[in-house]
């Protein structure tokens, strides 16, 4: 299996569309420019409920023994991922990991083929897969999310804005589109740059006196 494969069914298995977590893919550990903060984790999942803590997962993904027995020789390497992790999970296809050689700090998880005739998990290419637990994950320290690592969390935060430019010059951020509840007519939200929400009949807002803007990073009425 390729990694992308493994992703596919990873994601699907621990931060499915059905599971309110949030997983971040190549996730930078850091903020800098040093060999520790440049160093991604392959699937990084925080689960919001309260009821959780906020439990966090690390995830890297192995497809080659060669990658997995050089990384053994690097202790250290997972160092930050662990630092902010109540969980570390190496993720393999089936048989490439064996449990023994699995670092006493982390877990082993196995993407394996279902039987023949079986149709459930997540399909890649013409077959069925499922993510197994071989060895389980050892709570670990997790430490406070450090600044560098929020800068990394914000980078991967998509932050394209619906802005549009009235031609008095005011600039303002679309929302979306409501309804109203009494006579059901379609209105335009829309927000000006000091927070304030505004409404007006849809058709109004695309009637010409706004026109659309390319994202800016400096957003002011």
């Amino acid at each position: 299996m390729k990694a992308t494969d493994v992703m596919k069914v990873l994601r699907a298995g621990v931060a499915g569309p059905r599971s309110n977590k949030i997983a971040v893919e190549e996730l930078r550990m850091g903020s800098g420019f040093g060999a520790a903060q440049m160093r991604r984790i392959d699937l990084w999942v925080i689960d919001p409920g309260p009821a959780t803590g906020c439990r966090t997962a690390s995830y890297e993904i192995k497809v080659s023994r060669s990658d997995f027995l050089g990384e053994l020789k690097q202790p250290n390497k997972q160092r930050s991922a662990r630092l902010f992790s109540d969980e570390f999970w190496y993720v393999a296809p089936a048989g490439l990991i064996k449990p023994e050689e699995v670092p006493d700090w982390a877990g082993l998880l196995e993407v394996t083929p279902q039987p023949e005739g079986k149709r459930w998990g997540t399909k890649v290419g013409d077959k069925w897969y499922q993510v197994k637990a071989v060895v389980p994950a050892p709570v670990l320290s997790k430490h406070a999310p450090s600044w560098p690592m929020v800068v990394s969390l914000l980078r991967r935060v998509p932050l394209v804005r619906d802005l549009w430019r009235h031609k008095k010059g005011g600039l303002y951020e679309r929302v979306g589109v409501a309804r109203h509840s009494e006579t059901l007519e379609e209105l335009t939200v829309y927000m000006d740059g000091e927070g304030a929400l505004w409404a007006r009949p849809r058709e109004m807002f695309e009637d010409g006196r706004f026109t659309a803007e390319e994202a800016e990073d400096d957003f002011r009425a």
